[in-house]
């Protein structure tokens, strides 16, 4: 089963968010966004999160454990907890619909913030202003929520997607088989 640890970080100028997928084999992937758009920390969870399951998809990942340090949106997902506020609903309901349609099975469990501390550091990374040197991180930068994206959109075939830095891991990934 694969691994994904998320993490989202926001401060008053800059907001990110870290993912690290790790294979089987223990292959790690690492993964940084970087928001363009004012988040609270939920917010920035659920984007790592969001990302985080469709990074796997793109691998041909069917069966994933998340772990995440964010205990409203792990207990939200894990419908313990009900999302009151309009915007989480929304990223609640994407959440639960790219689990549904690209993931076999899947598990969420909440992690102490002190065993998540890679992702958290790649997550202040990319909080880091636009510009600052940091070499070896692939990093996105998201200019709008993912809410406010068409699902269509985001669930986009290989074939419609424009080309990725993900595309050599899917190209080894696929030919290791």
């Amino acid at each position: 089963m694969w691994m994904l640890h998320v993490d989202g970080s926001s401060k008053n100028k800059f907001s990110g968010a870290g993912m690290i997928l790790t294979d089987p084999e223990g292959h790690i992937y690492v993964y940084a966004l970087k928001f363009k758009f004012k988040t609270s920390n939920n917010t920035a969870e659920y984007e790592a999160l969001i990302t985080g399951i469709l990074l796997a998809k793109e691998l041909g990942v069917k069966n994933l454990k998340i772990f995440s340090d964010s205990q409203l949106v792990v207990n939200q997902v894990n419908d313990d907890f009900q999302a009151k506020e309009p915007h989480l609903s929304h990223y609640h309901s994407l959440t639960t619909a790219l689990v549904k349609q690209c993931l076999t099975s899947h598990m969420i469990a909440l992690i102490p913030l002190s065993q998540n501390t890679k992702v958290d550091a790649i997550a202040r990374l990319a909080t880091s202003p636009l510009g600052t040197d940091i070499r070896g991180l692939k990093l996105e930068v998201l200019d709008k929520p993912s809410i406010d994206r068409p699902f269509s959109k985001i669930l986009t075939t290989e074939s419609q997607r424009p080309p990725s830095w993900i595309d050599p891991f899917i190209d080894y990934l696929s030919k290791k088989h």
